[in-house]
């Protein structure tokens, strides 16, 4: 039975609270009204509309609402939380808190955060995320959370153009925004859990740049710009790095032992100090703009949006051209490969070619900072490689024979 109670710990004014006693818990949970202990009916646990002069109708409906379908659910026979009944008085006082969806995803996000629990380039994916649903869906709830809305929720991010893993991502972390709610007894809504409630995923080929199409591009006469973005493309094919980390190329964090120069930098993403041997084949390249990345200015980088822009008309000048066979949303493709050429294709071609050389591969994860050896080789498609080199091993080996 649903009773509204008077919390005596003011002698003023009383906080309201609704308590419940379903299968064998007691629930209690505050309703954001407060009374004067003298203008409360006992009898009826509502306002006495003798004493109660402020608007006694609409103070007491509020009560009756929140009773109502509190109500409803126990007469529905499922399990009840305190999730449950917070959200239906968020609901009728109009406002988000932490019980509710984006209250809870918000309140929780930040808590990470504040732990450090969280790296800062994954909260903020989960940013990203919550306020794709809020878009989508303003007034989301737990109980909202199924099927349909999954299907209607990837149709929509699908019309916004966005890739097939981009989409799995957003699912994924809507998935653990409601295990974690559910672990804190939020909600009890399993639809999430159901196997058609999946993250979806699809395979990508993702292009690396041969040595001799590097060398292609470092070469090619091309107009200052250009020229300025493809240098400091082929210096980040020599040393791997994530594209907002290259604001670390400058003169002052390289060092020199012997004939060799290092770089000395902190991972954004993983916060990993890492010293880079740098290979002699780019030093004249480095030596040009005195150690320093050409498309730095004022310590800021220029966007990627238009470096990856520059570096594909770079590409097509250098004819880095060869038809690539890719899957773009679900579609099997032939492209040329300075249209699919970006700024993460320096970091996936060091990475691979260091590998096609027999470089251990815990020589290169430790430059990359891929911490699973499982994932490393998933980067360069290790196993797609490795079959090429033997066939190619068996056709070198047959005609020397």
């Amino acid at each position: 039975m649903v009773r509204f109670n008077l919390d005596r710990k003011s002698a003023k004014e009383s906080q309201i609270f609704l308590a419940l006693h379903y299968r064998g818990k007691k629930i209690k949970v505050y309703t954001g009204k407060k009374i004067q202990p003298s203008m409360w009916d006992l009898d009826t646990c509502r306002a006495n509309p003798r004493k109660y002069r402020n608007n006694c109708v609409g103070f007491n409906r509020f009560l009756q609402d929140i009773s109502d379908q509190v109500e409803t659910l126990v007469n529905d026979n499922k399990p009840i939380t305190k999730g449950d009944i917070r959200l239906i008085v968020d609901k009728a006082l109009g406002k988000e808190t932490k019980d509710s969806f984006f209250g809870f995803a918000e309140s929780h996000l930040e808590e990470q955060r504040r732990k450090g629990q969280m790296k800062p380039i994954s909260i903020k994916g989960y940013q990203m995320t919550i306020n794709k649903l809020r878009s989508f869906r303003p007034t989301l709830t737990f109980d909202e959370v199924d099927l349909n809305f999954y299907d209607k929720f990837v149709a929509h991010l699908r019309d916004a153009s966005l890739a097939t893993n981009t989409i799995g991502a957003h699912i994924k972390r809507l998935k653990w925004i409601l295990t974690s709610a559910m672990d804190r007894d939020v909600h009890t809504n399993v639809a999430f859990k159901k196997k058609a409630f999946k993250v979806i995923d699809e395979e990508t080929d993702s292009i690396y740049l041969t040595k001799e199409e590097i060398e292609k591009l470092a070469s090619k006469e091309l107009a200052p710009k250009l020229r300025r973005v493809a240098d400091a493309f082929v210096i980040n094919c020599y040393l791997g790095m994530r594209y907002s980390d290259l604001v670390f190329v400058q003169r002052e964090n390289f060092t020199k032992e012997g004939n060799l120069y290092y770089l000395d930098m902190v991972q954004g993403k993983t916060k990993e100090k890492v010293t880079i041997p740098i290979n002699p084949e780019v030093v004249p390249i480095l030596e040009k703009y005195d150690f320093a990345i050409p498309v730095l200015r004022n310590n800021t980088l220029m966007s990627v949006q238009k470096f990856n822009m520059y570096l594909k008309e770079a590409a097509q000048k250098a004819e880095i051209n060869s038809l690539e066979t890719v899957r773009l949303k679900g579609k099997v493709e032939k492209i040329p490969k300075y249209k699919l050429i970006k700024s993460h294709t320096a970091r996936r071609s060091f990475s691979t070619n260091l590998y096609l050389d027999g470089v251990p591969i815990q020589d290169i994860m430790a430059i990359t900072g891929h911490s699973k050896e499982q994932t490393f080789l998933l980067y360069v498609k290790a196993d797609q490689l490795t079959k090429s080199k033997g066939l190619a091993r068996h056709y070198t080996e047959g005609k020397k024979a």
